[in-house]
């Protein structure tokens, strides 16, 4: 995605993958798999693309560009810093137990959202932070 900033956790092992078919970018500690046809008609709007479901501790992220029609400024207030949110049906079907999202508005001039979502699989507290840290690391260039 282009723009997209992320500061990855120190940890080993997280895998990346980019939908050609939509504007998002997928990051997990467990292997990535595309579904057929890519993730234009995922279920809840957030894409599972794994090849198995999560394991404990497990962690799928996905961030996903929403282009806007309208100037970035009066876009503001949809941005949305990290929070715990319900978690998805389609996060819940790969075994997920927790959900993080958040809400960025690109820089002036660019028009652009990016719709950040994080599923877990039972995480421990320092799993949390650490996926905390990363969605909050994000920003747009």
């Amino acid at each position: 995605m282009d723009g997209l900033m992320l500061r990855l956790p120190d940890t080993d092992g997280w895998r990346t993958l980019e939908d050609p078919a939509t504007t998002s970018v997928f990051l997990s500690t467990q292997q990535l798999a595309l579904p057929e046809g890519g993730c234009a008609h995922a279920l809840d709007g957030f894409c599972t693309p794994l090849a198995r479901g999560l394991g404990k501790g497990g962690v799928l992220v996905m961030f996903r560009q929403q282009p806007g029609k309208t100037a970035v400024d009066k876009m503001r207030g949809y941005e949305v810093p990290v929070e715990d949110q319900d978690t998805y049906k389609s996060c819940r079907t790969v075994g997920g137990t927790r959900q993080l999202g958040r809400t960025m508005v690109g820089p002036q001039g660019t028009n652009t959202l990016v719709w950040a979502v994080a599923c877990l699989a039972r995480p421990t507290e320092a799993q949390l932070a650490q996926v905390r840290s990363l969605l909050a690391s994000a920003a747009i260039g």
